[in-house]
């Protein structure tokens, strides 16, 4: 379904999904409390629903034609690297997602080559690299409980970075 207006997305239809906002703002507009629309953008507002006991909610912003740099690149893979390939899943086959992959690209160009890559842990865990292999390679990061501002493991340079 294409889209005439921003305001036309709340109609668009996805499975267990209810688009709560569509909102077009120019740039330089208050958008939410003291942020600013750095471009003419449209705001996406949404909620989830997969099961009875669970409300996702979303939110994107997402510049017009006019003002799309083409910097932003997306190489899907599969779910582990790709969050809304992972909540389709999740919505639309009832597959939680076990672990999901950042994946940071060269001069933010996918073309580049790939920089480094981390799992994204849930709260309260981080991402934690285990010693050895290599620091820019996401399966050689754990997940860990984030223990404290003052715990001494948090508190100076991780060990990937030494």
């Amino acid at each position: 379904m294409a889209a005439a207006s921003c305001a036309d997305l709340t109609g668009f239809m996805l499975a267990d999904t209810t688009i709560t906002l569509a909102q077009s703002y120019t740039a330089g507009s208050t958008v939410s409390g003291s942020t600013k629309a750095p471009v003419d953008l449209c705001r996406v507002a949404g909620t989830i629903k997969p099961g009875p006991q669970s409300n996702i909610h979303f939110e994107v912003w997402i510049p017009t034609e006019a003002n799309w740099n083409g910097k932003y690149q997306q190489t899907v893979i599969d779910a582990d690297h790709d969050l809304v390939k992972a909540l389709e899943s999740w919505v639309g086959q009832g597959i939680a997602p076990q672990r999901i992959i950042a994946t940071h690209y060269v001069n933010n160009v996918a073309s580049q080559g790939v920089a480094f890559q981390r799992p994204l842990c849930p709260y309260p865990e981080r991402a934690e690299y285990v010693g050895s292999g290599d620091p820019n390679d996401a399966s050689n990061f754990q997940c860990v409980v984030h223990h404290g501002a003052h715990d001494p493991r948090n508190i100076g340079p991780q060990k990937a970075y030494k």
